[in-house]
């Protein structure tokens, strides 16, 4: 995956200042025991409402943004910036085609939706 060097002088500094040694997680409770899904789920959600990151959900209730909301606009951006399906599959570390289509439906699906829109102003 491709991280600019931006992001990665960031990261060092934050591995400096944390002292998080060469062998350890660098999300963790304690360096040695990297965070599980459900911790990163919860950390990441808590963080989202007091930032007030908001996401309607599937059942139209507005509820903070999880994990898997940043991942699929970092796709969707990646995907409408470039038009490199190989790439945006590459960047998620997928391993078929098939499971980064989505972001293409997704994003075709707009176009038609703001298309329909402009033709009803007609």
């Amino acid at each position: 995956v491709f991280v600019s060097a931006e992001y990665i002088t960031t990261l060092k500094a934050f591995v400096d200042h944390e002292n998080i040694t060469e062998n350890a997680y660098i999300f963790s409770k304690n360096g040695q025991t990297p965070w599980t899904k459900q911790t990163c789920w919860n950390v990441v959600t808590r963080a989202s409402a007091a930032a007030g990151v908001m996401k309607v959900n599937r059942y139209g209730r507005i509820v903070p943004a999880w994990p898997h909301c940043f991942r699929h606009g970092n796709a969707e951006y990646l995907y409408k910036s470039t038009r490199d399906i190989v790439f945006v599959k590459d960047q998620l570390g997928h391993s078929s085609l098939r499971n980064t289509e989505i972001y293409v439906s997704v994003s075709e699906q707009q176009k038609r939706e703001y298309i329909e829109a402009l033709d009803r102003q007609l």
